[in-house]
């Protein structure tokens, strides 16, 4: 049976966003905190959302036990998990403030990465009556982009915060010298407010009302974030953004809108910084098969391919030709082989593969295929036993960059105008399909560095950007 497949583009590097458009009207929720020190969810491929308005943003960043990030495409088993791989939270996504609104990154209820949501404080307390730190922030705003899905609340989500609480995992302590569950690090859930919170209790009898209580919970949380982070500056400055521009209120009320892009200053945090020479395509469903597997259509699955099935792709497009890395996404608990040809020749054979459990997804990275631009026929052949698929992904190496962009193109320096000497190996790239919006003030050069001004590049080309500090090299087609 022939079933449609979908064609995303996740671009490599995004330019500016309006966070003025909403998804849906705002809802009442309220903000719990952590920070475990875990690779996020939206860092493995198989949780990339299946809406394109997400998609885009890619892949959320991690990094490895020395907060250096891990390369794009790395197939890094994360550090909580039980294979206790190297992939770590990078510390680069604390919670900072810009004119007066706060931005982060956080869990989100949703099953989709890279979803933002805009929180206004109310002054009230998801627990109980309002403390006078819950007062101190009503009517404050923040917008946090999801790079965790699941593991909370339908009304909640859980602000990536350092000292924020440690949560169901642990791969933070180790990463900062510590030994699990320190106390320094304050309670298991609730971290250094919720440590500080109990010893106010203790201090004031039970009376929030009493005068100074905002003023000692503060004090207490700000000693606390200085002991467990005094020798890493970047987690300090997140943990005391809670002391100081949240008030070290735990566990406030706010009201929610999910919105359907995200501003540019949380894409620049969550998008790897090594995704400037990567072009990534997530394909799902497939143009026709043999042996009738089943397609799921509510996740995108297609399930019980066995020996003798066959599925296929006719229309694989690439906008240039080169070299890609090619991986898919399998479950199966038995060893299952596939072999994969393109265009008509045999590429290989992937052969063993198993990943103990039906439901239980593995990005299996395949290897290099070459394609043509425009249209390719990619055919993948199970020889042994059944699996259940996913997708498959191609991330195109840095020669199909070099032909996307020109090798001897020009770029800008951060603090300088176009210059036809200067080097493209640090500027980011974006491939674009569509009109590009100018908010944050973009201005627009040709190669060749004739200035644009903020208009919006509407011929087929390449172009630079500048938005604020960054550059990015953009196609447009």
């Amino acid at each position: 049976m022939n079933k449609p497949f979908l064609l995303f583009a996740v671009l490599a590097s995004i330019i500016t966003f309006s966070a003025s458009v909403f998804a849906q009207p705002q809802t009442s929720g309220w903000l719990s905190s952590y920070w475990d020190g875990c690779k996020p969810t939206c860092s493995w491929y198989q949780n990339l959302s299946s809406d394109p308005k997400f998609l885009q943003y890619g892949l959320s960043r991690s990094c490895g036990i020395d907060n250096k990030e891990l390369p794009l495409g790395e197939i890094a088993e994360a550090k909580c998990a039980k294979e206790g791989g190297p992939a770590y939270s990078c510390w680069n996504q604390i919670p900072f403030v810009d004119n007066g609104i706060a931005y982060g990154f956080g869990a989100t209820a949703t099953a989709v990465c890279g979803q933002c949501f805009e929180v206004t404080f109310t002054g009230e307390y998801e627990n109980g009556s309002p403390m006078p730190m819950h007062k101190a922030i009503a009517g404050k705003k923040a917008i946090i982009m999801g790079r965790n899905t699941g593991g909370v609340g339908s009304n909640q989500i859980d602000f990536l915060i350092p000292g924020g609480g440690l949560g169901d995992f642990d791969c933070f302590s180790e990463q900062i010298g510590l030994p699990q569950n320190s106390d320094k690090l304050g309670k298991r859930f609730g971290g250094l407010l919720g440590a500080c919170i109990d010893k106010a209790i203790t201090q004031f009898n039970g009376n929030w009302e009493a005068s100074g209580v905002l003023e000692w919970v503060q004090k207490c949380h700000r000693d606390g974030c200085n002991s467990a982070f005094g020798a890493f500056p970047d987690l300090l400055e997140g943990c005391l953004f809670h002391v100081d521009w949240m008030k070290s209120a735990p566990n406030p009320k706010a009201t929610v809108k999910a919105l359907d892009e995200c501003p540019q200053i949380l894409v620049e945090g969550y998008v790897p910084k090594s995704s400037k020479y990567t072009l990534l395509r997530k394909f799902m469903y497939f143009t026709s098969s043999t042996g009738s597997p089943n397609v799921n259509q509510s996740n995108k699955t297609i399930n019980g391919v066995g020996s003798g099935v066959t599925l296929t792709y006719n229309d694989v497009h690439t906008l240039v030709a080169g070299t890609y890395t090619m991986s898919f996404a399998i479950a199966t608990q038995e060893k299952t082989s596939v072999s994969v040809t393109v265009n008509g020749q045999s590429v290989g054979t992937v052969s063993n593969i198993t990943t103990s459990d039906w439901g239980k997804f593995e990005a299996k990275e395949f290897g290099k295929v070459n394609l043509v631009a425009g249209d390719n026929t990619i055919v993948f052949s199970f020889q042994t036993n059944s699996a259940n698929i996913d997708y498959f992904l191609l991330l195109g190496d840095k020669d199909v960059i070099d032909k996307a962009t020109g090798t001897s193109s020009s770029s800008l320096s951060s603090s300088s105008s176009p210059s036809s000497s200067s080097s493209d190996a640090n500027v980011p790239i974006l491939t674009a399909n569509r009109l590009l919006p100018t908010t944050y003030q973009a201005k627009y050069y040709k190669l060749n560095g004739t200035p644009m001004g903020t208009a919006k590049p509407v011929a087929s080309g390449v172009y630079i950007v500048k938005t604020g500090k960054e550059i990015r090299k953009i196609v447009v087609r």
